[in-house]
């Protein structure tokens, strides 16, 4: 083990953390962001499979309406737009990991994709886009 390397990399972990690395290491408090605000920047996760005849992207979206959601496809690559927005009136926080706000995710797709032939479903806050032909326009996708 290269001991200079090791030195850098604990000196840089101390200067990230403003000298307090190594006292919150092991504290699971530290890994709950308290800084953050509900409106902070976020991205939808997403999974896509293969499937005999199609790709199938799953995006994760707990709380996204249908209504809030903007599908655009061009070429091989899917645009997902949308907002999140608070159900409940809230003061203060004093503790925020939930994301809120507006999203914006733009995603590789293996192949150009037939926006025509493109479904997308909510269900359970989850988005399933199924992508069966290649293309190379532009066009809306509604959401069942």
């Amino acid at each position: 083990m290269d001991m200079n390397k090791l030195k850098e990399w604990m000196d840089f972990a101390n200067q990230c953390n403003n000298g307090g690395f190594w006292e919150n290491f092991m504290d699971e408090r530290a890994l709950v962001s308290t800084s953050r605000t509900p409106e902070s920047p976020w991205t939808p996760l997403a999974d896509m499979v293969q499937t005999g005849d199609a790709t199938l992207l799953i995006v994760e979206l707990p709380g996204v309406r249908r209504e809030e959601l903007d599908l655009t496809i061009t070429g091989d690559s899917l645009l997902i737009k949308g907002v999140k927005n608070h159900r409940v009136r809230i003061e203060e926080f004093l503790l925020c990991e939930r994301h809120v706000g507006a999203f914006e995710r733009a995603i590789r797709l293996p192949y150009p994709v037939e926006a025509g032939a493109v479904s997308a479903k909510m269900a359970e806050g989850l988005l399933f886009v199924r992508l069966p032909l290649p293309s190379s326009k532009q066009s809306k996708i509604s959401i069942e």
